[in-house]
């Protein structure tokens, strides 16, 4: 067999990018975060790896925390049942979450609370009765709420919780306002910039309150949605890194941490989701601990910070995503009905997580504990 003459084959070596992007010029570990919010990223911060509790009654539910739980798992979303969404975990009361997490280590154990936002305020107050009964102090209780930033309607209440947080719940993590998933209504552009008015709009108002930036921006993280368009995705999390950090900046903070958001991936379990938010960046995913193992062990990409960071399609998509997501951003705050929004927010002096907690307490039901909230609002 003769083999074919390559020696005259022609190798043309590019020297320079055919485009450079003004972002690219940004580092990890430094403001605006946009290749990651450490210098290091995943080397000394594995990302999470969450597990969904749902569908569950709270004994099953119980007893796939406890399974999980041995195969490595020290995070968990429970997604609850609502008035609109039956897919949840049916709890009615202290005793249903009591059945939920009796016999595990509550102070070892981050918990993501999934509501609706009307059902938020009763359902950690189950949470932190059911702990003290459990024999668990509030203090050293992990927790997180998640909140669709598209429903957020009764941001007045959630201030007032997060002022009890602040001081009262030192190992309270975060809200985590989701965008939704704009593969379904087809405007990225829209989910992103609604993320960003709330958010800002949220911050203005705790500001309001006398909360310092800095410790606002500590406690609000970002839930995000893929799907299948994986350089897209990649870019979306860089791009919002980006904008949180244009936003958080205009509110002056002292610490330069404030400016990185905290990106966590939901409902995504596949393997090549838990490499799209790895490559994106991401502090947490709702996946399989397995997926996330192979790819740190295996991989080896967790080793390396931002790996594709200069790629021409992921960087173009990134400045793409960042220009138009901000000029949505800036219509949308000129806009009168935004502004009538944040001029109508009016602060319950009432602590309405106590005013729970003691209903919770006395065996009162869900739907009772948020009608007797509601009246104090």
């Amino acid at each position: 067999m003769i083999r074919k003459d390559f020696s005259d084959l022609k190798i043309e070596i590019q020297s320079n990018k055919i485009s450079c992007y003004e972002h690219e010029n940004y580092i990890a570990g430094v403001p605006p975060f946009l290749r990651g919010n450490s210098s290091t990223m995943y080397l000394q911060t594995p990302i999470k790896s969450k597990f969904i509790i749902e569908n569950n009654s709270p004994t099953s539910g119980n007893s796939i925390i406890k399974e999980k739980i041995k195969l490595g798992y020290n995070a968990f979303t429970l997604k609850f049942n609502s008035k609109n969404n039956n897919s949840g975990i049916l709890l009615n009361s202290i005793d249903d979450m009591i059945s939920l997490l009796k016999d595990i280590s509550l102070d070892e154990i981050l918990f993501t609370f999934n509501t609706n936002n009307e059902n938020t305020i009763p359902i950690i107050a189950f949470f932190i009765c059911a702990s003290k009964e459990l024999g668990f102090k509030k203090e050293l209780l992990k927790f997180a709420i998640q909140i669709n930033s598209e429903n957020f309607t009764n941001r007045n209440t959630l201030l007032n919780f997060l002022k009890h947080t602040i001081n009262q719940l030192p190992n309270f993590e975060s809200i985590s306002f989701s965008a939704s998933n704009y593969s379904i209504n087809g405007n990225l552009q829209n989910s992103l910039s609604n993320y960003f008015t709330t958010t800002s709009s949220f911050i203005q108002n705790c500001i309001s309150e006398g909360i310092k930036i800095d410790t606002i921006a500590s406690k609000i993280s970002f839930s995000f949605e893929l799907d299948n368009n994986y350089f897209y995705n990649i870019a979306i999390l860089k791009a919002s890194r980006f904008l949180w950090a244009k936003m958080i900046s205009e509110f002056q903070p002292k610490d330069q941490i404030s400016n990185a958001l905290q990106i966590n991936i939901i409902n995504s379990k596949s393997y090549l989701s838990t490499l799209t938010a790895i490559l994106g960046g991401a502090q947490s995913i709702e996946t399989t601990i397995d997926n996330s193992f192979f790819i740190e062990k295996e991989t080896y990409i967790t080793k390396t910070v931002d790996p594709l960071g200069g790629s021409s399609e992921i960087e173009k998509f990134t400045e793409e995503i960042i220009l138009k997501t901000w000029k949505e951003v800036i219509n949308k705050q000129k806009n009168d009905s935004f502004n009538q929004i944040n001029e109508q927010v009016v602060i319950s002096n009432e602590n309405l997580l106590e005013l729970a907690i003691g209903a919770a307490k006395k065996r009162i039901k869900l739907d009772e504990i948020f009608k007797l909230i509601s009246i104090k609002i």
